[in-house]
């Protein structure tokens, strides 16, 4: 069923089906970065570096196709519908960086549930680095 929304803000979000096999419930999206400071002549700080910008992303929700469960498995990359038109470009505008071309979500963790009186859920842990190219891949051995 569909909302009712009086006003310009954003509400609920887009289903993510097609590309987590997850009806999604909850997307969560933390920004951080690492930090370095340099000192002057008696020690205070006059300059501070801001890199390796990171976006670590949550998603839960329901399986949403018993026989397909997840559709995506750790080392995956996934394209998200609410990094689109839907809502913010939250991988770009959270950060404030240019990310180098094919910089993609990446799947670091993935676990189902299940109970006696309830859907199968899915969650997935994600990671966002701007400047990792993620077709630049290979496999160690």
């Amino acid at each position: 069923m569909s909302a009712t929304v009086f006003g310009t803000a954003k509400f609920g979000i887009a289903s993510e089906a097609s590309s987590t096999g997850l009806f999604a419930a909850n997307i969560s999206y933390s920004g951080n970065s690492e930090v370095a400071y340099a000192a002057n002549h008696v020690g205070q700080d006059v300059v501070i570096s801001i890199y390796n910008e990171t976006i670590d992303l949550t998603i839960d929700g329901v399986v949403a196709v018993k026989g397909a469960g997840l559709v995506v498995g750790i080392a995956d990359t996934v394209t998200l519908a609410n990094t689109s038109a839907d809502s913010l470009t939250v991988t770009t505008d959270l950060l404030k960086v240019t990310p180098v071309a094919n910089a993609s979500v990446i799947v670091l963790q993935a676990s189902l549930k299940r109970s006696n009186t309830g859907f199968e859920m899915g969650d997935l842990t994600c990671v966002y680095k701007p400047g990792i190219d993620s077709t630049a891949t290979y496999t160690a051995s």
